[in-house]
Formats: C-alpha cells, structure tokens, sequence
C-alpha cells in the first residue's frame, strides 16, 4: 500500500524528510548520467529530486501513480506534474532520455509490467535511476516514513530486478545511515552517521541508488497493447488525496495496517 501524495509531502517538509531529501540528493549526484538538454521523467514521488537534473534538463516532467494521487510542481510555476497509470504511460516511444523512479518500485505489485513500460519510452541507451529502501536497514522498518511501506530490495534483488526486465545495472551508490530519529537533536548528529556508515556499514544504508541503463540487443518491448495510445495525462490544477484500489501492495507484516504517518497510541 503506497502513501499519498499529502503524507509524502508532509515527510519530505518534516526535519526527518528534509534530512533524507539533503543526503538522497547526494547519491543521485554521484550517478547523474552526462550530457545536456536531456528530457527527464520522474516516477512515483520524484518531486523533492528532480532539481539534483535541472542543469541537465531540457524538459523535466513528474508523473504520478493514480493510486497515490499528485500535486502541483514546481512551486511558484507552472504545473508540470500529472496522475497516470504506472503500466500505461502516456509517452511515445522512446521519447524519455532519464526515468527517475522513487517510491515506485516498493509500492507496486506490478514491477514487471511497471519496468517494462519505462524500458518502452526510454531512447536506446537511456538511463534509468531507481531510489529504493534498504531491505537490512531501520529505515524499511520505520512505518512512519515513507520507506516503511511496500517492498524493499536488497542490493542483489534489485539488481536481479532490473536484469530481468532488460536493463543492465551501471553504478550503485548506497546513503541514508542516520537512523530513522524524529528527535531534531539526534538528527544532527547525522554527518557523524553518514561517514561512519560509509565506511564500516554499508549493507546497513536506508536507501540504495541503481543507475541502470536500458539494454536493447537482442530485446523486444514485452508489453504492447493496442489500447496504449489513448491513454490521457490528467493535469493536477490543486493537491489531491490518493485513490487507492485492490492492486495496491500492503505494508509488509500488517496488511490492513494504516499508511498515515501519525503517531500510533500506546496499548494501555
């Protein structure tokens, strides 16, 4: 089960989430791919990152799942986010140089169909970047941030993920080792956390960054459906709460457990 847009806004506005953003931001820096004027795509809530590109970028879209629901960005600007259906983006193909991916491939039960559909609008040798919880680390277990939620991957999954579904893995870069603290005093102890974690904890990272690019020898788009076409981008105007349906993936160990980030009430 995917939070909505308004939770992972409140996240990413809250010390915690800011924190994430900031040290995020670093690993998708190291992974950027070159070149200039390049058109990027963003995934799932890609929104607090999609700047790390904007030297890069030509056009720079954010689509979100309809299950999460989307909101208006950039701030200030005009609005260039839209709600689509994950499996059927309403892309031509090959028209996409990057696909950014984050909270995508943890809250999707169909990551198959998903990947597949980026590999179609990708240009040959495009990029794709997936941002993903740490399947060893706190911050999978932390059910009050997003990265509590859906599926995470360890290293190997991931990677075996994307080999799967036609993509041949670059560079990996592993950040996020402060502790998933909500205490605004633990919270900047985190440089201590970070190069510590760099150097004798690795496995432990919150989040793993995978630049991965897409392989096209010998591989065909597995997923064409007559339909496709009309798929329609539906403009966000106003912040809108998600529309969850069955397909949605239930936190892990609780299945009708609540993806509000509040605070749970002690059992007296």
């Amino acid at each position: 089960m995917r939070p909505d847009a308004a939770e992972l806004a409140a996240f990413y506005h809250s010390p915690r989430g800011r924190l994430a953003a900031r040290v995020i931001r670093r690993g998708l820096e190291s992974v950027a791919p070159e070149g200039r004027e390049l058109c990027i795509v963003g995934l799932g809530y890609a929104t607090p990152f999609l700047d790390c590109f904007s030297d890069r970028a030509e056009r720079t879209t954010a689509l979100h799942p309809h299950e999460q629901g989307g909101a208006r960005w950039p701030a200030g600007a005009g609005n260039r986010t839209a709600v689509v259906q994950e499996t059927m983006l309403p892309l031509a193909d090959q028209s996409v140089d990057v696909a950014l991916l984050v909270h995508a491939v943890e809250g999707t039960d169909r990551v198959h169909r998903l990947l597949r559909e980026v590999w179609r609008v990708l240009v040959d040798g495009g990029r794709l970047i997936i941002v993903a919880p740490n399947r060893r680390s706190l911050w999978s277990f932390a059910e009050l941030t997003p990265f509590g939620h859906g599926r995470p991957y360890s290293a190997s999954q991931l990677t075996h993920t994307l080999e799967t579904n036609l993509f041949r893995p670059l560079r990996r870069e592993r950040v996020l080792y402060t502790p998933p603290f909500r205490s605004k005093v633990w919270l900047r102890t985190a440089p201590a956390w970070e190069r510590a974690g760099a150097r004798i904890g690795r496995q432990l990272s919150g989040v793993i960054v995978v630049e991965a690019e897409k392989a096209t020898l010998g591989a065909a788009p597995a997923l064409a459906t007559a339909g496709r076409r009309s798929a329609k981008i539906v403009p966000l105007p106003v912040p809108t709460a998600a529309a969850r349906d069955a397909e949605e993936v239930p936190p892990r160990g609780a299945a009708s457990r609540s993806v509000a980030f509040e605070r749970r009430r002690r059992r007296g």
